[in-house]
């Protein structure tokens, strides 16, 4: 009958002799020592190193064979004090050191622990000088890639403290020292409206290992102006630790780009309609003209041949007034339209507008001052001088209209210059060239921004029915067309309204 405890004891000494054979094939140093350093057994690759024979090295002491020299004497008082913490902690202690050019890992492992504290360590040495050096390779090659990002790109720890970053990041957007760069909360250059979406996102990436992405807006350096801004963040582990790896990049001027396009869009738009609107408007006058010609032309001529004591003169009379009315309505259309006929020739227009002067006068109630600011320079543009009344009078009246009790109108000219920049970002000339402005202010009530994209759509009108025809406004913009202007109008609820009119400047 076979012993249990003699197959125990094989099985043992069959590990023990794979131990062994392992401790002695191994190409690493390895040695016993107890908690003073002496050394019990040591295989090959010790004496290798050490250039020790056997009996020289059993029992002598590590500590003094490494302190050969001042380097080694420094590199044994790091093996005792991490001798120590091994046999304190009962834990495994690694450290590293370089000797003759070369960098070795030193694990210090308790193995053989008694009841009254560790016995034996197991000293393992091993040569990471070429793992040392493709490492370094690595982390050289990564960190020149990382430096050469034109982004800002930040390492940030569960608590939201800066841990790591590129060089663009500190010198674009921190302009800080690396000193002053660790540990800072690079949220706190978020903008208050952006602060808790990005936060959230930044928690997300933490805990659920989730990629995000956002837009904000963000100060550079030392404060505002807030610039556009995006960033893609993702999770990664350094040292077992969870951290956000989060990659800035400036938009602003990209978000601008969009903004200006989103402004041309609506501007194309509105072009479109009043044209379409300005080819319904002459169709109208054009039909409504040759009605009012024949209405017109038949009251002339009953007029003529009843006497003042008919009947029915005082209705043809009647007629015959409204009839004109109705005329100057299809002109203020045909003018919408751009096919009145005209007049164009090149006047100065500060000099026109001083002969125009005394006639504004009676127009205007006390309460009200006019002011004006000519610029004086030869302000020369092409334009049927009729036109340039019908222009005026209009955005005085409606100035007039506008101001509730006491106010102020000014009119003003000056010389400008559009450059082809301007066209993109939303100027009211969309040609770039010269151009005389003429502009037409008041403090009054304002226009209300539902009501703004309607003011030069025929018969629109906020004064209520019966009060105003709705076309003076239309007449202008499309007088302004006709002579290759611009117009753009300017108001705010409750803070005055002004209209900018843009006409190429003529050189003679």
């Amino acid at each position: 009958m076979s012993n249990p405890q003699a197959g125990d004891r094989k099985g043992y000494r069959s590990r023990k002799d794979r131990y062994f054979a392992a401790f002695k094939s191994s190409s690493d140093s390895m040695l016993f020592i107890d908690p003073a350093g002496t050394i019990l057994d040591a295989n090959p690759g010790f004496f290798q190193r050490f250039r020790k024979l056997p009996v020289v090295a059993i029992g002598a002491n590590v500590f003094d064979l490494l302190s050969t020299d001042p380097q080694g004497a420094l590199i044994a008082e790091q093996c005792r004090v991490a001798v120590n913490e091994a046999v304190q902690t009962r834990r495994r202690v690694i450290i590293e050191d370089e000797q003759d050019s070369r960098i070795l890992k030193h694990s210090i492992l308790p193995v053989i622990i008694a009841e009254n504290g560790v016995a034996e360590l197991l000293v393992v040495t091993r040569d990471i000088t070429e793992l040392k050096r493709s490492r370094c390779g690595d982390e050289s090659f990564c960190t020149s890639l990382l430096e050469a990002i034109p982004a800002a790109t930040l390492v940030v720890d569960a608590h939201l403290r800066l841990v790591g970053w590129n060089r663009f990041s500190m010198d674009t957007i921190n302009a800080r020292s690396d000193g002053e760069m660790f540990g800072i909360n690079p949220l706190d250059r978020v903008h208050p409206d952006y602060l808790g979406e990005l936060r959230n996102k930044f928690f997300n990436v933490l805990e659920q290992d989730v990629e995000e992405a956002a837009e904000f807006r963000m100060f550079h350096k030392d404060g505002p102006p807030y610039k556009w801004a995006t960033v893609r963040a993702k999770r990664v582990m350094i040292d077992d630790k969870p951290c956000v790896v989060a990659v800035v990049t400036e938009t602003t001027e990209l978000k601008q780009a969009q903004e200006e396009r989103a402004q041309l869009q609506v501007k194309l738009q509105q072009s479109q309609k009043m044209d379409m609107l300005g080819r319904f408007a002459g169709g109208l006058a054009h039909d409504l003209n040759n009605a009012l010609a024949a209405i017109l032309g038949n009251t002339e001529l009953i007029l003529n041949q009843l006497d003042e004591n008919h009947p029915f003169h005082e209705s043809l009379e009647i007629i015959e007034r409204s009839g004109h009315r109705s005329a100057d309505m299809v002109r203020r259309l045909l003018a919408f339209a751009k096919m009145q006929a005209m007049r164009r020739i090149v006047i100065d227009l500060d000099e026109e507008l001083s002969v125009l002067r005394p006639m504004l006068v009676p127009l205007i109630s006390k309460n009200i001052r006019l002011q004006w600011h000519l610029e004086n320079s030869h302000s020369r543009i092409r334009i049927d001088p009729f036109q340039l009344v019908q222009i005026i009078t209009n955005l005085c009246l409606n100035s007039i209209d506008s101001i509730v009790d006491a106010g102020t109108i000014s009119i003003e000219t000056a010389t400008t210059s559009v450059i082809p920049a301007d066209c993109h970002a939303g100027h009211p000339g969309q040609v770039h060239g010269e151009y005389v402005r003429l502009s037409v202010s008041d403090s009054g009530c304002g226009i209300e921004e539902t009501v703004m994209p309607h003011i030069f759509e025929p018969f629109f009108s906020t004064k209520g029915f019966g009060k105003a025809s709705g076309l003076g406004l239309s007449m202008v913009y499309g007088i302004v067309r006709q002579n290759l202007g611009f117009i753009e109008c300017r108001s705010e609820d409750g803070a005055g309204t002004v209209f900018n009119l843009y006409f190429p400047k003529q050189d003679a």
